[in-house]
């Protein structure tokens, strides 16, 4: 039988939980706008779970103080907080649909027969969002053995709370330990009565090393420090050489090493797994946390004054993609030398011994920003084995869209791709179905910094503007502003284009 942990403001790593023996984790959907929001699975956290073989699955409870008895509200209260979860459910990837994956949701409280009518009619109006089959119901017994009975939920979770040493037979989970200590770290502890649980993904486990790539193992390949990768870092090493030539070049150079070489032709080798240390990068190859960057060199000339080829940024593209899918790293330009996401040699002087390099090259360092970085944010948002052609410029123009809240800022800085020329202007279209919207657009343009692009007010799906972009603007955030006329928790649709 496997066991697995929950845990809500305690956020156990996932390497905790594996090297302590356990096959999966739990943890929580919630309210957005309450201070409960730092207990829910992060996208990374899920990805990280996913890369060491762990399943994961989520149960939704609100984050507000009648969180523990919100079934009372009855279908309204039902209705309501199943919308948040599907929102939030959606954004961190879980299946959806009639062939999709569940969501528990929670009646902590010890129900007595007479309210077991409320928790009817809450799981009712949870139906009127979610299709059955992936409805979860966590709780004691007596709510359990009702679930089964009545056929509103198909999950089955149950706490040894409000039990009375009775497990109940077809049950998927079973909360036998609570508040206990995992490595400092605060934890339930659960069985698996199933195999399948209610977990959303197969699990992807790797040992680190890429599936594409020829694997060239270096002798320190098993023997340097484990590290969590959690940034990606590009060079180039000044030399038109092979993945063999660079290969011998590690080998035979004690004492540095790249995790990967790309030649000038997409040639991918491999020389350390991702989960190791390799050399290339200083202060970013492991750091006192455990986390570490994954680094790559690629073939280029010697004055490292020429662009990647098409194929190189193919391959690129395609290795930060996994990367993000495998080991979590975010979807953003590193803010600083250690902070995740992605980013090239020069971009922070920790990267380099002596704290200067001009590598990977001004032109690399533009195709970064212009290219290669919003290839991977594409690529990662796309199914696994889609294959995209050298990115156009006119196609590349296009900015995700999202939701937004208030006090939420839903791009995270992310780059524009690509840098903006001259002439070119921003449009910005947010819907709000339930009234107003009141928010701001800043930029942040090279050389210059945050520039506040304005402010708006839009109302009943109303387009918002065109705003002129000046040369260099790099990034764009949007947020909600107080004192609009709706409540938080409504999202208004946005959509940014550069045209």
């Amino acid at each position: 039988m496997a066991t697995g942990i929950d845990f809500s403001f305690s956020r156990v790593p996932a390497h905790v939980a594996a090297r302590n023996g356990h096959a999966f984790a739990v943890s929580y959907l919630t309210d957005q706008d309450s201070a409960h929001r730092v207990k829910q699975w992060r996208p990374e956290e899920i990805a990280a779970y996913r890369a060491a073989g762990l399943g994961v699955a989520a149960v939704w409870q609100g984050g507000f103080d009648d969180r523990t008895v919100a079934w009372r509200g009855g279908h309204a209260r039902g209705r309501a907080d199943a919308t948040k979860a599907a929102i939030e459910s959606g954004r961190l990837g879980r299946p959806e649909g009639a062939q999709g994956r569940p969501v528990y949701f929670a009646v902590d409280h010890d129900v007595s027969d007479a309210e077991l009518g409320l928790v009817s009619a809450y799981f009712d109006g949870v139906a009127s969002v979610f299709d059955v089959a992936n409805i979860g119901v966590y709780g004691g017994r007596r709510v359990i053995e009702w679930a089964m009975a009545s056929g509103k939920a198909r999950w089955f979770w149950q706490t040894k709370a409000w039990s009375g040493g009775h497990q109940v037979p077809g049950i998927h989970l079973f909360q036998r330990l609570h508040n206990v200590k995992l490595e400092g770290y605060d934890v339930d502890v659960n069985d698996a009565h199933n195999a399948d649980y209610g977990q959303w993904f197969d699990v992807t486990p790797t040992d680190g090393w890429y599936p594409r790539a020829t694997r060239l193992e270096l002798p320190e390949a098993r023997t340097q420090p484990a590290i969590r990768p959690t940034q990606f870092i590009m060079h180039s090493i000044a030399a038109p050489w092979d993945v063999q030539r660079l290969f011998e070049y590690w080998r035979d150079q004690a004492g540095e090493e790249s995790h990967f070489g790309l030649a000038y032709d997409g040639s991918l080798g491999q020389y350390m797994p991702t989960t190791r240390r390799a050399d290339a990068n200083y202060s970013a190859n492991r750091r006192s946390d455990g986390t570490g960057a994954v680094s790559i060199e690629t073939a280029s000339r010697p004055q490292s004054d020429d662009p990647w080829t098409d194929a190189q940024v193919r391959v690129l593209i395609e290795v930060g993609a996994w990367l993000h899918r495998v080991h979590g790293i975010p979807l953003r330009v590193c803010r600083s030398w250690d902070d995740p996401g992605f980013g090239y040699h020069n971009l922070f002087p920790q990267w380099s011994t002596g704290g200067a390099t001009a590598c990977p090259g001004p032109l690399r360092i533009r195709q970064f920003s212009d290219v290669v970085f919003p290839g991977i944010v594409r690529a990662a948002q796309s199914p696994p084995g889609t294959s995209f052609p050298t990115p156009d410029l006119e196609e590349e123009m296009k900015v995700l869209g999202g939701e937004l809240r208030a006090g939420f800022d839903p791009i995270g800085n992310l780059v524009i791709p690509p840098a903006v020329p001259n002439g070119r202007s921003m449009f910005v279209n947010i819907g709000a179905d339930m009234g107003r919207v009141r928010g701001r657009v800043d930029i942040y343009v090279t050389g210059q910094g945050w520039r506040r692009l304005g402010e708006f007010t839009i109302d009943q799906n109303t387009d918002l503007a065109f705003y002129p972009l000046p040369q260099g603007t790099r990034k764009v955030n949007i947020k909600r502003l107080p004192g609009d006329g709706i409540h938080p928790d409504t999202p208004a649709a946005w959509n940014v284009e550069i045209i």
